[in-house]
Order: structure tokens, then sequence, then C-alpha cells
């Protein structure tokens, strides 16, 4: 059996990407939503958030966009 290594780096792109984009997503919309502001942990910096969601929208769009012209 051969491994397709650029398929599989694409896809570990996709998958770190959208893992990124989401899990800030939702570190975002727990500390807005939260019933108990005082059980939160502190929130992180804005700009981080910002630049961590911004950065894993990117990766999985270009690894989408790679995968969908194969």
């Amino acid at each position: 059996m051969i491994l397709d290594f650029p398929l599989l780096v694409v896809q570990l792109l996709l998958a770190v990407g959208g893992a990124l984009l989401v899990a800030n997503v939702a570190v975002v919309l727990r500390h807005r939503f939260a019933r108990d502001q005082d059980a939160l942990p502190p929130r992180p910096p804005t700009r981080r958030l910002v630049v961590n969601i911004l950065i894993g929208g990117l990766m999985s769009l270009w690894a989408l966009a790679t995968l969908l012209t194969r």
C-alpha cells in the first residue's frame, strides 16, 4: 500500500486549522454566554484570540481549496 503523503499533509492542515478555529471561537462564546462569570477562568487577550481564529480559518480554507482542486 502506497501512502499519498501530500494528501496526508493537506488533511492534517485541515484538521489542525479547524481545531484552532473551533477552539478559539468556543473560548469567545463561552465567555460571552456564561451564566456565572465568576466560575470562568480568566479570558485570554482578545488580540491573541483573533489572530488564532484568523490563522485557523486561513489554514482550513487553504487546505479545503487544495482538496477540492485535486
